[in-house]
């Protein structure tokens, strides 16, 4: 309901959007002020059609204002201690486990990395951004063992606590797995293609739109082949879901951030939208991994995805 799929595209098809999709070579806190704005525009437009329109359209865009939100997590909030975000990462760490979310992301993003191994004869380099305690880049590592699935993965964050404890467990479990602190607005310590695959999983809603179009462009350069990211999909049942599991702590702290997260997500038309942006020349695609969650993937290499 949230969608709002047909509306999205023909705003987005008009051509002064549809230039503005494919900015002139902005980078860094350019391209982040022109992505906001658009999408910010985009929001005003989509809002006053679907009033125009009435009906289930005109409910559509009401329900997706009263729900959207700028308020910040505690995650977010520098002013939250770092130990009170650990513990809010460990508990999204064990509804992952619980859930079984990291078996479909790694489900999901296996094809591409067997795509790479074939095309190169050596493990796909994956970059996870954003990472937290790295559940899931733990978990990919796991799998690609079990599954002689050849990959390196490399978790990183901005916080400096979670990459520390990230390599305190990546040291002794003889994984081909590493962690580092990388800021993913700004990775010029990295190489060009140092990487072929940066994945971002669950975290894209923490980020603004010009700062996700700012980070694919920075992807773009840091990745041989792709950008990918897996968030919640934007829609009513998916705010009662995330809510009602937080609930089961019984801590308000991850309930409050539960509900923040569940009102952030991006609809798969702005995620379309932002990647074109960062990545003008890449091959933008968004899809589902049901029931939960939306996935974005901008390859840069030109093969089919």
């Amino acid at each position: 309901m949230l969608q709002l799929p047909v509306l999205n595209r023909a705003i987005l098809a008009e051509p002064a959007f549809a230039a503005a999709l494919t900015p002139d070579a902005k980078r860094g806190p350019a391209l982040e002020k022109h992505a906001d704005e658009v999408i910010d525009r985009l929001r005003t437009e989509r809002r006053r059609r679907g009033v125009a329109a009435g009906g289930l359209t005109k409910l559509s865009v009401t329900l997706d204002d009263a729900l959207r939100t700028e308020a910040v997590e505690h995650m977010d909030d520098p002013e939250f201690p770092e130990r009170g975000k650990l513990a809010i990462a460990q508990g999204l760490h064990l509804l992952n486990t619980v859930t079984g979310s990291y078996g479909r992301l790694v489900s999901f993003v296996e094809p591409l990395l067997r795509e790479i191994h074939a095309r190169t004869g050596r493990p796909a380099r994956v970059l996870e951004l954003a990472c937290g305690t790295g559940g899931f880049a733990v978990a990919l590592a796991k799998a690609a063992k079990r599954r002689s699935l050849p990959v390196e993965v490399t978790g990183s964050d901005i916080v400096p606590l979670y990459v520390e404890r990230a390599q305190t467990a990546a040291a002794s479990s003889g994984l081909p797995l590493s962690f580092r602190r990388v800021d993913a607005l700004d990775m010029r310590e990295l190489e060009d293609g140092e990487y072929d695959v940066a994945f971002i999983a669950q975290s894209v809603h923490h980020f603004s739109p010009g700062q996700l179009a700012r980070m694919i462009a920075e992807c773009r350069r840091v990745a041989t082949t792709a950008f990918v990211s897996v968030d919640g999909h934007r829609s009513v049942g998916m705010v009662g879901f995330v809510v009602g599991t937080a609930a089961l702590a019984v801590w308000p702290a991850m309930v409050h951030d539960a509900t923040i997260s569940a009102r952030r997500f991006y609809s798969a038309p702005e995620l379309a939208a932002i990647a074109r942006m960062g990545a003008p020349d890449g091959r933008v695609e968004t899809g589902r991994v049901r029931p939960l969650l939306t996935t974005l993937t901008a390859r840069f290499d030109g093969l089919a995805s």
